[in-house]
Parts: structure tokens; sequence; C-alpha cells
């Protein structure tokens, strides 16, 4: 088995599913893009796990030539080799790019976050189709795919901790990307501090600029805690157990929700602004509203 993951989340997912199917030759090629934390949280995941990870440097931008050979190198490398493989990302084109230069018996999608609530079998653009070893198990997915549950029971196992005071606020890079205004983000933050009736930790997405996180320091009672690995990963290797956990619409809420099951977890229903693909935002909507470890916050009630 091999797996394709360029993400901290499908880095763990990938390390989920080794253990879940128990197979010592499980072995996870890691693509670098060279995009904020990304690849220092990958690296940060590895070394705490001690694996050894086949590893290609692709940046999202740079010498094209250069990028291209790296991936035929490891192509070549992986050729013939391959009957099951998981990809981190049915989206991803470096992705599919790799696997169908590799060729496989049986392919396997795993999360990349809720984008995975998107992939359908039959329509989707890839034509690679494949089966999902997902933490949606219940979402409603097209007919004909197989849904293999992703419960993190190995990265629960290694939960040591069931004893926190802490609440945490889970970071998007939501006003970078003009979804909301810093003063809506700011206020939301304020409303989950109120919320919590005590101290809140912040912790930044991977991406998030240094001139939004000069704006939060200046909140009285948050403190902003920057991660090593993913934010799951951070708490594990930690020994914490949030008490509560804040958030919008990240991917962290579900997973973290999975992973601690004594933990509160709350988001909010915001109206977002030049949003690219709002039936996504809808389906992303539709999975928070239906789950049962997941609790809406509305500013009305604090």
């Amino acid at each position: 088995m091999y797996a394709i993951v360029e993400t901290p989340l499908q880095l763990l997912c990938a390390i989920e599913a080794k253990h879940y199917y128990n197979d010592q030759n499980f072995s996870i090629v890691v693509r670098y893009t060279a995009r904020g934390k990304n690849d220092e949280q990958i690296r940060k995941i590895l070394l705490d796990l001690n694996v050894t990870a086949i590893e290609v440097n692709f940046p999202s931008s740079g010498n094209y030539f250069r990028k291209y050979l790296n991936l035929i190198v490891v192509a070549l490398r992986l050729r013939s080799n391959v009957k099951i493989l998981f990809l981190g990302s049915a989206f991803s084109k470096f992705q599919r790019t790799l696997a169908s230069l590799v060729g496989f018996e049986h392919l396997w999608y795993l999360d990349d976050g809720f984008a995975t609530l998107s992939y359908d079998s039959k329509n989707h653009r890839s034509k690679l189709k494949a089966n999902l070893f997902t933490m949606f198990d219940d979402w409603k997915f097209a007919k004909g795919v197989t849904v293999v549950p992703n419960q993190f029971s190995w990265l629960r196992s290694q939960v040591k901790s069931i004893n926190s005071s802490k609440s945490y606020f889970i970071g998007q890079p939501l006003v970078e990307r003009e979804f909301l205004t810093l003063s809506d983000y700011l206020h939301l933050i304020q409303v989950s501090l109120k919320h919590c009736q005590g101290d809140l930790v912040y912790v930044p997405h991977r991406v998030e600029c240094d001139e939004v996180l000069e704006k939060l320091c200046r909140i009285e009672g948050l403190r902003i805690e920057r991660v090593e690995g993913s934010v799951e990963w951070y708490f594990i290797v930690n020994g914490l157990y949030p008490k509560n956990v804040y958030g919008i619409n990240s991917t962290a809420l579900f997973t973290l929700s999975k992973m601690f099951p004594e933990t509160k977890v709350f988001y909010f229903s915001c109206d977002f602004k030049n949003y690219p693909n709002m039936d996504h935002l809808k389906k992303i909507e539709s999975c928070l509203e239906g789950s049962k470890k997941l609790n809406e916050l509305r500013i009305s009630e604090t």
C-alpha cells in the first residue's frame, strides 16, 4: 500500500489507514508545497512518529522543469510496485498526475478536509474513480461509492490526558481570503471568549498572515499559540484534552470532535463574502448542522 499526501491532515489520515489495515509495508509519499507552515507541520509529525517518507519537492510555484523532473523520478521509483494507492485529495492535480504515472490496481481517497464532501465517483473530473476512507461516514455520497469509516481509532489511542480547563479557537485565513471582514472575525472571537468564561487560546491556521494575528494580540484574555504539526497532533503529542473548541467552518472542528469525544465543540454560521463555491459551502454547513457532536453557537445566546 502507498499513500500520496501534501497536508498535515492528509498525513494523519494516511497514518490512520496504515494502522487500520495493519500493513507494515505501507509507504507514504509526501509532497512539499512551500506554502505557509505546511511543510514544517508535516515534518514535525513525521519526526514525532519516526516515519520515513518518500519526499517530493513540488512547490506551488517555481521552476517548471525541476518540479516535474522530481515528479518523474518518484513515479519511476514507485512504478509497478503499487497495488493499492491512497490519495490525500481527489482535487490535487499533482496527486492525480503522479497516480496516473505510477499505475495501481485499486484506488482510495483519504480526507482532504471538507473538500471530501464534494467527491462524486461518477461525475468527478479526474476520471480516477475511487472509494473513500473517510471520517464523513454519515455523509450521503453518490451511489456506487464504497465508504470505510475513519474513526481515528489509532490516533485516539494516543490521547493520554482527559483533564483540561483550556478553551481553544481554531483559526482560519478567512480575512486574508476576504470571506469575512476583520471586524466580523474579531467579533466572533470576542463572542467565544465571553462564552468560555475564561482565557481563550487562539490557534492560527498555517497560512494566516501576521497582520491579522497582530490585531488578535490586542484582545484581552486571548493568547495566540502557534502549533507544530497539525492542531490535532499538537493536542495529542502535548497531552492536552481541550475543554471547549470554537471555530467557524474548519475541518478541525470535525476531527477534534471525533478524537476528543468529551470536548465541547462549537461553530458559527456566517454570511461569507466572495465565497468561490456556494454549493460547497452549503455542503459544509449541512455537514456541521447534521453532526451530533457539534453545537452551533449563536451570537444572540451570548
